[in-house]
Order: C-alpha cells, then sequence, then structure tokens
C-alpha cells in the first residue's frame, strides 16, 4: 500500500508567496482605482464649481454697458456720466476722468474701492495684444423692468446738464418699480431699497436704451400721496435729474413708452478662496453695499479686457477639497496671471477661461 504524499515545506512557502504577491497586487489595485475615483470626485468638485461662477456673472458681463454711455472715445466719458457731487459717486468709481479708461467694464488690482488700485494702463501679452488685466472686476449692466413711460414732460427744447425732466407712469407701474427685485435681492427705487423706508428719495440711477446718458431718479413729484387710492387712469409722476457733473452731450431722442432700466454694479473679486460677487448700485458704504459667495474653493481669478475687441476674458482655476500628495501640474493657466499658490497646487485643480463681447 502507497503512503499519501502531502505537501512539503518548500511548495507550502512557494504557494504562500505567490498569494501574497497577488494579494499586494490586488491590494494595490483597489487602492489605486480608490484614489482614481476620489481624486474624479474632487475634479468633478472643482468643475461644479468652475461653471457654476461662469454661469452666474455670464449674463450680466454678456450685458454690461447696454443702455448706458459708452466710452469709445476713450476720454473717461462713462465715469463722468455718472458723477454727481449730490448723490454717491457709484458707477464713477468705474473711470477716472480724462484717461484712456473708465467704462462699464473695468479692472482693478485689489479690491479695496480706491482709485489707485485701477488699471489704468495696458499690459503686453504674448500673443501681441495690448489689454487691461488684473484680479478684480468691475462691471455695470442694465436691468430691464417692462416698466414703460407713460409721457414726458422737458423743461424745454433742450436739457441742460444737471436738468430735470419729470417722468410720468401708470400707478400700477410706479408699485413695480418700487418692488423690483433681481436674483432675490430688492433692487427697487425706494430708500435704501427697503420696503418700510422713505420713497421720497428713490436712490437709484436709472437709464433707457436711446437716451445716452444716465438719470439720476430723484423722487416722486406729488411725493407719493396719490398712489394709495390711484386708479388705472391715475398718473404719478418722478423728477429724474442727470448726473450735474456730466459731460456727456444730450441728444433729445427720448420718447415716451421708453422701457426703464434700472443699472447694476458690482465687482467680482477672490478672498480666501471664495468668489465673492459685491454690489454697490446704491452707495458706496458698507451699510449700501450686499455681498455674496458665488463659488467656493477658486485658487485663481485673473481677468483682461481688450478694447479694441471689446473682449472680456475671465480666468479661473478651481480646487477639489482633499489634498492629493502632489503637487498639481498646471499648462493652461495664463503666465502673465499670478501663480497659484504652493498650498492651493496640494489639491486637485482644473482651469477654465471664458469670453464675453461687450457691446457697448
Amino acid at each position: 500500500m502507497n503512503a499519501k504524499r502531502g505537501f512539503s515545506l518548500t511548495e507550502i512557502l512557494i504557494a504562500s508567496l505567490v498569494m501574497a504577491i497577488v494579494g499586494v497586487a490586488i491590494l494595490g489595485a483597489l487602492w489605486m482605482l480608490g484614489g482614481l475615483f476620489v481624486q474624479t470626485e474632487e475634479y468633478a468638485v472643482a468643475q461644479q464649481e468652475m461653471e457654476t461662477a461662469f454661469q452666474t456673472v455670464g449674463t450680466q458681463i454678456g450685458n454690461a454697458g447696454l443702455g448706458m454711455p459708452n466710452n469709445k472715445e476713450g476720454r473717461g466719458s462713462f465715469s463722468e456720466s455718472f458723477y454727481s457731487a449730490s448723490t454717491p459717486p457709484v458707477m464713477a468709481l468705474m473711470g477716472t476722468e480724462s484717461e484712456d479708461w473708465g467704462g462699464p467694464v473695468t479692472l482693478a488690482a485689489v479690491p479695496d474701492l480706491k482709485p489707485e488700485s485701477f488699471v489704468t494702463a495696458k499690459t503686453a501679452l504674448p500673443n501681441g495684444q495690448n489689454v487691461y488685466a488684473g484680479s478684480v472686476l468691475y462691471y455695470a449692466w442694465s436691468l430691464p423692468t417692462g416698466v414703460r413711460v407713460r409721457a414726458l414732460e422737458f423743461p424745454g427744447k433742450e436739457i441742460a446738464q444737471g436738468g430735470e425732466v419729470k417722468l410720468q407712469f401708470a400707478d400700477g407701474d410706479v408699485e413695480i418699480l418700487e418692488s423690483f427685485q433681481y436674483d432675490g435681492r430688492p433692487v427697487g427705487i425706494s430708500e435704501k431699497n427697503s420696503p418700510a423706508a422713505s420713497k421720497a428719495s428713490p436712490r437709484r440711477w436709472i437709464a433707457f436704451p436711446t437716451a445716452r446718458v444716465p438719470f439720476w431718479l430723484s423722487g416722486w413729484d406729488n411725493g407719493g400721496a396719490s398712489r394709495a387710492g390711484g386708479s388705472d387712469g391715475q398718473i404719478n409722476g418722478a423728477i429724474a435729474i442727470m448726473a450735474p457733473e456730466s459731460r456727456m452731450s444730450f441728444s433729445r431722442n427720448l420718447f415716451p413708452y421708453e422701457e426703464v432700466h434700472l443699472l447694476q454694479c458690482c465687482r467680482l473679486y477672490l478672498e480666501d478662496g471664495d468668489l465673492i460677487q459685491e454690489f454697490f448700485d446704491t452707495g458706496l458704504q458698507p451699510g449700501d453695499r450686499v455681498s455674496k459667495v458665488i463659488a467656493r474653493g477658486i485658487a485663481g481669478l485673473f481677468f483682461t479686457f481688450d478694447p479694441e475687441k471689446r473682449l472680456v476674458t475671465m480666468y479661473a482655476a478651481a480646487r477639489g477639497n482633499r489634498v492629493s500628495g502632489g503637487s498639481a501640474s498646471l499648462p493652461d493657466w495664463p503666465e502673465f496671471a499670478p501663480p497659484i499658490s504652493a498650498a492651493d497646487r496640494k489639491y486637485p485643480i482644473v482651469t477654465g477661461v471664458m469670453r464675453w463681447r461687450v457691446r457697448n
């Protein structure tokens, strides 16, 4: 009878070694797949934040300057048109008088609301373009309200700079203008945009597509007394004052049934990884400004404006939430923009660029 033969020690050791090698390979593959999954997820998070930033401001930047005075002659006419000694110099902050700069799109180096931060000199890009470049973008655009002027009263054949124009609205239109909102934010014509505030001082820049100059809506000619008991035929008037120090020529081509546009002005800047949008269309004091975060995890932000082609370009770099352990390579980040910090480069980063043509 033959004895049953078992595994020798050598065979057992070889089999154990093979199983260990296979096990390590499987664990390594699983670890790599898990890492790739996490990294892909992090890239997706960064991509979503960047796309949110582009989508939020895209329509606004694309409509910059519509229905407002232009600055194509390069003499600061845009900023001068909005300047007034008796009202907050809101849009005036976006320009320097008699300089080849300023308009519905303006760039700055840092977000401190100081004129010395504005970019007043062009930068030569590697492709030969001469553009304004900066990390902060100011822009102004107009919101159509759907409200049209029923009638106009001019003081004479010509409207002098700083002169008054009486605008007449239907009673229901007045209520629309007072309660008008944009993106959930009250932007109506009431004092400080508060429903409980006085209606005597609207504090609002308005514009009409054909006027070529802005108007400061200063108050109702009847103080609002007749609106409570108004009827469908009730006409209410408002006094619109042209910017007192405006140097724009005004052609009297404002007609009845022109649509009222409420002007918006804001700036985009980066603060501690958050993309901040700050509105200051009703004043420059901290209590007048409204800020909101439109994207998080932003590692880089830069803008250029080509005045010849009227192109605004926004460069953005967004990062994930988890450190990847290496140093991210950013071949698409422009060399003329501030470099991404070493701390941010430890995260997965995606970069993107978007361009808009300013039609004014």
